[in-house]
């Protein structure tokens, strides 16, 4: 049996355990049936861009990332020794967090988080923010606001 007998619904079926940085470098090119799977029929992508190299993370988001951006569902970032400044590469390629209008969970890692937390506040889908070994460098009464104002994330059920 060949992979391309497989039919779509289990290719769906497969696509939901994938990250999107490893389902993008598996299938996409292959040929005009997995593209069109992939980019027109599936509905969410997973990224973690916890440990993705600079050439993917480039890759992905000059290619792909436009066309799929509202259906992101879930995001990672980390600016730690492996990915150094992620999300101001991010926002250099003109994307903001506003943009992933489909966003229901996002995780930072070793990220500064001042200016995050003030887009995050357009993310009405968020259910799940994720702040590890983040920091936070202004002053308390700022920090104590912007709290309140995640809080304010009308289906936020996990901080």
């Amino acid at each position: 049996m060949k992979l391309e007998s497989l039919s779509n619904e289990l290719f769906f079926e497969l696509f939901e355990y994938l990250n999107g940085v490893h389902l993008i470098r598996a299938f996409h090119d292959l040929n005009f049936r997995f593209n069109k799977l992939l980019f027109v029929h599936f509905r969410q992508f997973e990224f973690d861009f916890r440990s993705i190299s600079k050439r993917d993370f480039d890759f992905i988001c000059q290619q792909y990332l436009p066309l799929i951006i509202h259906r992101v569902t879930s995001l990672s970032i980390s600016d730690n020794e492996e990915t150094p400044n992620l999300f101001h590469h991010l926002l250099t390629y003109g994307f903001t967090l506003h943009q992933f209008t489909g966003l229901k969970s996002l995780s930072f890692f070793h990220k500064k988080i001042n200016k995050i937390l003030t887009e995050s506040i357009y993310l009405t889908q968020l259910t799940h923010l994720k702040l590890i070994q983040c920091y936070y460098n202004n002053h308390e009464d700022e920090l104590v606001d912007l709290i309140n104002n995640i809080w304010r994330l009308p289906k936020l059920t996990h901080c």
